[in-house]
């Protein structure tokens, strides 16, 4: 990693120590094709930190990682509308999905049932997806 690019919590993780972190790149260097990932962090400055780093690993491969982010007051339908239209290029290695920070830890209800809404919503449209989609897509959050 550069050290222009690292931030102060990707020192905090340290990641490249981390198991469970070298577990999932492993998986997704064997994965071929769609599949579906929940990745769960402390909080959502471990989200980012994630997603930094598999930003980094992918780029390693001369691949991209495609974001995507839930909004609040989006419609349930909003995500599987996104993520069939998004225009992914052949380098495309994974599609991360992240929702906003609660304001406040006190105040995550409106995140969880953001979360909620969109994942239930995706239900009728795994089939589309997993036609769309051949790389993995990640859903990635706060505990």
């Amino acid at each position: 990693m550069k050290e222009a690019d690292e931030q102060p919590l990707d020192r905090v993780y340290r990641l490249a120590d981390n198991a469970e972190w070298k577990h999932l790149l492993d998986h997704l260097r064997f994965m071929e094709g769609f599949g579906l990932i929940l990745l769960l962090a402390p909080e959502q400055a471990g989200a980012d930190v994630c997603r930094r780093a598999l930003r980094r690993d992918l780029a390693g491969k001369d691949r991209t990682l495609h974001c995507h982010q839930l909004h609040l007051g989006e419609s349930p339908g909003a995500l599987g509308d996104h993520l069939l239209q998004a225009k992914l290029t052949d380098d495309t290695g994974a599609v991360w999905v992240s929702a906003p920070e609660a304001e406040r830890p006190t105040a995550d209800a409106p995140i969880r049932q953001l979360w909620h809404d969109a994942l239930a919503a995706l239900n009728s449209r795994r089939n589309p997806l997993r036609h769309h989609l051949r790389i993995p897509l990640i859903f990635a959050g706060p505990m």
